[in-house]
Order: C-alpha cells, then sequence, then structure tokens
C-alpha cells in the first residue's frame, strides 16, 4: 500500500491518476476506522493489556501506512528513552523493549522541549550539533526518521516514532496530526493502565494491613480465652499428682480433680471452634447464661 504522505501522481495532461487517487482513499478510510478501533479498544483499558493493545494498534499503523517501523516508548526522566513495544514490517527487526541503548543528547532534548522531529533524509536533515545522532544512523542505516512528542498533564510523557530503513519518506503535516491523535491516544491509554496498577497495588497494600491488624487483634483475643483454662488445666494436673503421691489417696478428690481438667479442656476446645466459626463467618449460635 503506498503512503499517505507520498501524495498521488499525475497523467500526462495534469490530472490524478484514479488508481492513485483510489490507493490515497483506502489509505484515509483505513486510517480513520483505525482512530475508531483505537479509541473503543483503548477506552477501558487494564493495566494488563496495555502493552498487547498498544503493540496491535502499531502493526495495524505499519500495515495501514506502509511504515517500516513503529515504535511507543516512554520519556523516562533522565537522559534514556524506554521502548514500551515496537513493531516493524516483514524482513525488518523491532526495536526490543526496555532501556534504548544509545545515547542522543540532542534527539532527546529536542522531545522534552515537545518539538516534533520530522527528519525525511538522514543524516543530512541533522544539525551539526547531532553527531551521536548521525554516527547512530550510519549504524542503523536510517533513511528518514519522525517521532511525535506527547504531552499527558502537561509534560512530555511518551514518544511515538516512525522509520524508513528501505527508502525515504516525508509526512506531510496533516499525516502528522493524525499520528499525533494516535499518539495521544496510546499515551492517555498508558497513564490510565499506570494509574490503575497502582491503585490496585495500594488496595492490596490496604487490605494487606488490615487483614495483619485482625490477625493481631484475633491473636490477642485468643490467647487471652485460651490462657485462662490453660493454666487451670495445669494446675488441676499439678494438685492431682501431688494428691497422687499421698499416703492417703482419696479416689473423690482425684475424681474432682479430673473432672475440672475435663471441664477446662472443653473451654479451651470450645474457645478454639468460636474462633474458627468468626473467620469463617458463621452464623453466631446465642445462649442463655
Amino acid at each position: 500500500m503506498s503512503r499517505m504522505s507520498a501524495g498521488t501522481s499525475l497523467d500526462a495532461d495534469g490530472s490524478r491518476s484514479r488508481s492513485d487517487a483510489d490507493a490515497l482513499l483506502l489509505v484515509q478510510l483505513g486510517f480513520e476506522q483505525l482512530l475508531v478501533d483505537l479509541s473503543e479498544g483503548l477506552a477501558d483499558i487494564a493495566s494488563g493489556d496495555f502493552l498487547s493493545k498498544s503493540e496491535r494498534t502499531l502493526s495495524q499503523l505499519v500495515a495501514v501506512l506502509g511504515y517500516d517501523r513503529c515504535t511507543f516508548a516512554e520519556l523516562v526522566a533522565g537522559d534514556h528513552l524506554n521502548v514500551l513495544c515496537s513493531v516493524a514490517a516483514d524482513g525488518l527487526r523491532p526495536l526490543q523493549p526496555g532501556r534504548y541503548p544509545y545515547r542522543l543528547p540532542w534527539f532527546l532534548g529536542e522531545l522534552r522541549a515537545g518539538r516534533i522531529l520530522s527528519l525525511e533524509r538522514l543524516p543530512e536533515d541533522l544539525p551539526p550539533e547531532a553527531v551521536a545522532e548521525a554516527q547512530h544512523v550510519r549504524e542503523t542505516g536510517l533513511r528518514s526518521h519522525l517521532s511525535i512528542p506527547l504531552r499527558v498533564g502537561g509534560r512530555v510523557t511518551a514518544v511515538l516514532s516512525f522509520a524508513s530503513i528501505r527508502s525515504a519518506c516525508s509526512w506531510s503535516p496533516d499525516m502528522v496530526a493524525r499520528l499525533k491523535i494516535v499518539g495521544e491516544l496510546l499515551a492517555s491509554a498508558m497513564v490510565l493502565a499506570r494509574t490503575e496498577e497502582e491503585a490496585r497495588q495500594l488496595r492490596q497494600r490496604v487490605w494487606h494491613a488490615d487483614r495483619v491488624a485482625r490477625i493481631g487483634a484475633l491473636t490477642a483475643a485468643i490467647a487471652h480465652e485460651l490462657n485462662q483454662p490453660l493454666a487451670a488445666i495445669l494446675s488441676n494436673a499439678q494438685a492431682g499428682l501431688k494428691y497422687l503421691a499421698r499416703d492417703d489417696v482419696d479416689p473423690a478428690l482425684i475424681r474432682r480433680v479430673l473432672e475440672s481438667v475435663v471441664r477446662d479442656d472443653k473451654r479451651a476446645a470450645e474457645t478454639i471452634r468460636a474462633m474458627r466459626a468468626l473467620i469463617r463467618q458463621d452464623e453466631s449460635q446465642r445462649e442463655r447464661i
């Protein structure tokens, strides 16, 4: 498919070629449908599927517009880009996710200033101060490059980039404006996904703190309720051993001691049962005392 920015050819009489006009119309219709699909897909996005949906969007851009490579990256505070997802046409390699390995100070400075970089002929279009960028272009074989800085909340947070490697490419102002809309949708979805993930982690921390507090209170209650019957059992058992050591053993007295041990043991068991019922949220049983 021909690139939208390439325009249409002219016949000998100066009129536009019908085939080129049809191809341009197909590109426009495909792009408009892409915007509709993207808006619907990113309207309700969770952090877990943000990257998969973003990669699908970039794949559609490459397929519809015919670019060699499309990349969406986060502009990290400091001196580098964090590649979130990248796709490339058949036969070409996308960028690896993660920190972009090259130091490109002029390039990053322009992006942080919010300036769109449309470099149609590389390395000729680079200024003299872009020394590292010129070297990078020669090493990677870039022919044309477009980077659109994306603002969220008044700050540049992400970058949508397009690369042409097999041939030079130009981007019309209308195409740049359309691509910026796509980038802003992606950037907003990224911030939304991050916000939802942070909220989820915050809820988990609150729930964990609440569970810890409840477990602490429950442990203290169990210790308090069990200490009394356990202390009574120990006391009665020690008393029973002393009675058994005497010469005149009274069976009735030993029976009363053992009955006290059984009674306190049942009391401890009932305490444990009640605590289990509380944890399972069983219905409480009322009894007259």
